[in-house]
């Protein structure tokens, strides 16, 4: 398979500076149409929001019948890098240090730390990427944890306790409602200038927030899993997924339980241990998550939101969002018009 390399990226990069199609250097900003080997549309625009603290977000195509293979610096800081890989697929390799390369897939959110390495990212030919990057560093978290000390998930403590730099990257989990709606707003954002920068901090923190949280939640669950059967486990997970793909018309709890091969009981006690929930309650939060993404869309009366979520009255719809998110669907869906 062919690669288009660094070089001619490199050359590409320089040409669009020079006929003015790059207005800003902190991003970068590609049309390739011109270029034989290497046609990509699209940019990688990177903002340091603070000391401590950038976003990268990433939208482009490659249109091109080679790989992609962008080189990057990694800053004098030691950083953790949170990714949210929204579309497309990136092989990621680090220089220079004993670490296994490693896959970032759509939908998946990822935890990763490298100190003071060179990273490349491949990106294969005919694929479109969108993708949200967040750096942190080190002493951004030291201080945070200076309010409650200890209180950060263990692979971040570890860093800060120690003075260890070994690399490491896992995946954290599914990028849930939250995080999309988050996402959506990073992506189009409604603000310019200095007022665009304080609300795209603010989404960044709020998306290191659900990430720990998640983190957090995962590690749990997988404590509190410990005395179930790993087949046992698989058919929750299997419960969960049904329940999710059947959210308008869900099965009741004895139905789902046949369907996975599991008594009610077993199917009840697996939910309380891997989710720390019940199934209901599962679904409940993975609706009104929906519902927080559906309302943001200004098509979508309340009424069609609530039948897509599977309420047959709008006035049950309203009193579950209430009662979850704390404001009725009308006063959600006017916050989200700006």
């Amino acid at each position: 398979m062919k690669n288009a390399t660094l070089s001619r990226y490199d050359n590409l990069l320089e040409r669009a500076f020079q006929s003015d199609e790059i207005s800003n250097q902190s991003s970068i900003t590609v049309n390739a149409n011109k270029e034989q080997h290497c046609l990509v549309k699209g940019y990688i625009h990177k903002i340091q929001l603070r000391p401590g603290l950038s976003l990268e977000v990433s939208e482009f195509r490659n249109l091109s019948e080679e790989n992609l293979i962008i080189a990057f610096n990694q800053a004098q800081e030691e950083f953790l890098t949170i990714n949210f890989q929204l579309a497309g697929y990136c092989h990621i390799q680090v220089k220079e240090h004993n670490q296994e390369d490693y896959c970032e897939e759509a939908g998946i959110s990822y935890l990763s730390f490298t100190n003071k390495e060179e990273i490349v990212r491949e990106y294969p030919s005919n694929l479109s990427l969108t993708s949200v990057r967040i750096g942190v560093s080190c002493q951004f978290f030291e201080e945070l944890d200076l309010a409650q000390p200890h209180s950060l998930p263990e692979e971040i403590q570890h860093l800060l306790d120690t003075n260890e730099d070994e690399c490491f990257h896992h995946q954290i989990g599914i990028i849930t409602a939250s995080m999309k709606t988050a996402l959506k707003f990073i992506l189009t954002p409604p603000y310019q200038g200095f007022t665009q920068c304080l609300y795209l901090e603010s989404k960044v923190l709020e998306l290191i927030a659900l990430q720990i949280n998640q983190l957090s939640q995962s590690k749990q669950s997988t404590n509190n899993s410990r005395n179930l059967e790993i087949i046992d486990i698989e058919k929750v997970y299997q419960a969960k997924d049904i329940l999710i793909r059947n959210m308008e018309n869900p099965p009741s709890l004895l139905d789902l339980a046949r369907q996975v091969g599991l008594n009610d009981y077993k199917l009840k006690r697996g939910f309380r241990q891997v989710f720390n929930t019940t199934a209901y309650q599962y679904l409940q939060n993975h609706r009104m998550e929906e519902a927080k993404i559906l309302l943001s869309d200004r098509s979508l009366s309340i009424a069609s939101v609530g039948r897509r979520l599977g309420y047959v009255s709008q006035s049950r719809f309203c009193d579950a969002f209430k009662k979850h998110v704390g404001m009725t669907p009308r006063d959600y869906k006017a916050s989200q018009i700006l």
